[in-house]
């Protein structure tokens, strides 16, 4: 009978030794998705805030060119004679303000298209890492003080 009881002693030892461990690699897989949760929010943060700064770059280049080619344009009318108040003068003057806003335009449905592409993506990513941490926690807490004696017993009865 003192055999059964220290066997059943160590046993359950072990199990608890063994439950132990395995709750504390759970925590830490669950602390290192959340980890990488914020590792993600932080790289979408980042890329977002790229995108948005390179498309107003874009942009502000874009009438930066226009400005200059009109500029140009406006210094050639003039030598020969042609006044920003002509026919054609106002009309290619008109043709390049709807190109550029044309550009404009077509730069913020890019942006538009990364970003939700962006927000996908990391919104994936999110639901990936949520669950993992989620299912990792749920392992950590699965077995009971009771499951590890019941292991115990079974391992005493083999």
């Amino acid at each position: 009978m003192i055999q059964i009881a220290t066997t059943l002693a160590s046993s359950w030892a072990a199990a608890r030794s063994k439950q132990r461990s395995q709750k504390e690699k759970y925590q830490t897989l669950a602390e290192q998705a959340q980890q990488a949760e914020q590792n993600a929010r932080t790289r979408y943060e980042n890329n977002t805030v790229y995108l948005f700064r390179s498309s107003a770059e874009k942009t502000r280049q874009a009438y930066e060119n226009a400005r200059a080619q009109l500029a140009a344009r406006q210094a050639q009318w003039a030598a020969h004679g042609i006044t920003g108040q002509s026919a054609s003068a106002a009309e290619q003057t008109l043709h390049m303000q709807t190109d550029v806003h044309r550009q404009a335009a077509q730069e913020q449905q890019q942006l538009q298209v990364a970003a939700a592409q962006e927000e996908k993506n990391y919104q994936t990513v999110l639901q990936k890492l949520r669950a993992a941490a989620s299912s990792y926690r749920r392992a950590a807490r699965h077995k009971s003080r009771w499951g590890s004696f019941t292991e115990a017993l079974r391992t005493l009865f083999n």
